[in-house]
């Protein structure tokens, strides 16, 4: 799937005192509909994405909504 960033934000969370980082996605699903989602990640990881990068991002059929950024395309 091509995402789109729509962008980054901190998220609520900190892992071993480190704030996390929300990246908030857009993608598009079978039937060409778009969609958002978000993912957290901690900093070194979230600033290595970029609006209009290719990443695998897996979603549920009957609920296209509800998506998991898995990775590298």
């Amino acid at each position: 799937q091509k995402v789109y960033h729509l962008h980054i934000d901190t998220a609520n969370m900190r892992i071993n005192g480190v704030q996390q980082l929300a990246v908030h996605y857009e993608y598009q699903d079978e039937r060409g509909r778009s969609h958002t989602g978000k993912e957290t990640f901690p900093p070194e990881e979230a600033d290595r994405w970029k609006a209009g990068d290719r990443v695998t991002i897996r979603y549920d059929l009957r609920r296209p909504n509800r998506s998991l950024w898995v990775g590298k395309a």
